[in-house]
């Protein structure tokens, strides 16, 4: 004695419901945090971020060779808004005043919050001296393990179907 067997329609039922579901999610608009060489458009990184998520520039300060700290989050119409910087030593090139809120933090950094500058877009050239890495969601993506150092990379959001960006991130570029 063996299972029963389901009549075609309801396999072709269970089918079609299974294309539907999938082309659904294949097809499910998605923010990304894109990083790609400013030349050619060779994406580095594609990373979904939801709206209010937060990411972190780290990198290293060529004259006080002590870490840098930048937050910013993805805002839906804004585009990337820089929401605090945290740095360890003051001197040349590091904030002394500011119109934002300042504190010394228990990890050791001083603290601007309140920043809330919307940049929309960034572009900075990775190189070995700052050593730039990008925390996400907790995961450390360090640019010079992406491209060589002295190459100029655009940092943004875009917005796409779930398949065009997992296209993207495997090299399809088409537009």
């Amino acid at each position: 004695m063996g299972f029963p067997q389901c009549p075609d329609i309801v396999k072709r039922f269970v089918f079609l419901l299974a294309l539907l579901l999938s082309c659904a999610y294949l097809f499910q608009p998605v923010t990304y945090l894109l990083v790609s060489e400013a030349e050619g458009g060779k994406i580095l990184v594609a990373q979904p971020l939801g709206a209010g998520e937060e990411f972190f520039l780290i990198y290293t300060h060529s004259v006080h060779k002590s870490p840098v700290v930048e937050v910013f989050a993805a805002e839906p119409g804004l585009g990337l808004v820089l929401k605090k910087t945290g740095f360890r030593d003051y001197g040349v090139g590091i904030p002394y005043s500011t119109p934002y809120d300042f504190k010394l933090g228990e990890d050791g950094f001083f603290w601007i919050e309140n920043i809330d500058e919307p940049l929309g877009s960034f572009t900075l050239r990775v190189q070995e001296i700052p050593n730039q890495r990008l925390v996400i969601g907790g995961r450390e993506i360090n640019l010079l393990d992406k491209t060589r150092s002295g190459t100029l990379v655009r940092v943004e959001l875009v917005s796409g179907a779930r398949l065009k960006m997992w296209l993207k991130e495997r090299g399809f570029n088409g537009k």
